[in-house]
């Protein structure tokens, strides 16, 4: 958990490009501005580790005893890092609940027109999911499966104080595809039964005044 809460604590300042690119030859510039490399460095060094090794798995330090250190050495200045700035850190549990449901980058090889509508499509089902889910909670829509609402929200309660990535909510996405549904045909029933009221208020339709 340790290396998790590090990384969290950086999301503010570096996306997936700089992250990635902490592993090879050539960091991109937000990370030579930074001092995080620098600073996993340091911590390194105060374990015994060699100094090149990146916080993204601990199973790339070579002992157990290397990768207990160093999850606790992470920790620790995790931890720091967030008392010296706990407005960025709560920006980032507040924006996880976002980024856990959301691809923020598509492979360059996809069409512009296509991330866009990979972006919209997760949007409208994210709004109409989690909409739905709390309608059903409110007993709204008369389903027996308002319990697996519940199970989305661990996502978030349990992955958004840490390093974030929107694949590890790929166990409740067809939930919340679920839910919806739900709400769309929720949504689609309510402008039926308005637009039925209107007819109604309007009076009998008039077929032989009425051009067709």
């Amino acid at each position: 958990m340790g290396t998790n809460l590090y990384l969290a604590t950086w999301e503010n300042e570096l996306g997936l490009d700089d992250f990635n690119s902490m592993t090879g030859k050539q960091q991109t510039d937000a990370v030579k501005r930074s001092n995080i490399m620098q600073e996993v460095s340091g911590i390194n060094a105060s374990i015994g580790a060699p100094a090149q090794i990146t916080p993204f798995t601990l199973a790339w330090y070579p002992t157990p005893e290397l990768q207990m250190a160093a999850s606790e050495a992470y920790y620790q200045v995790a931890i720091e890092r967030i008392k010296n700035n706990p407005a960025s850190y709560a920006w980032h549990v507040i924006s996880s609940w976002w980024r856990l449901w959301h691809t923020e980058h598509y492979p360059a090889a996809v069409p512009a027109v296509f991330r866009l509508a990979l972006k919209i499509s997760s949007i409208v089902v994210y709004v109409l999911g989690f909409a739905g889910g709390i309608f059903a909670l409110r007993g709204g829509i008369k389903s027996p499966l308002v319990a697996p609402f519940l199970f989305l929200l661990y996502f978030p309660l349990v992955h958004c104080w840490l390093h974030t990535e929107a694949r590890y909510t790929a166990g409740g996405r067809l939930i919340l595809i679920f839910y919806a549904s739900l709400m769309a045909a929720k949504v689609f029933q309510a402008v039926v039964a308005l637009w039925f009221r209107r007819v109604k208020k309007s009076g009998p339709l008039d077929l032989a005044t009425t051009n067709i």
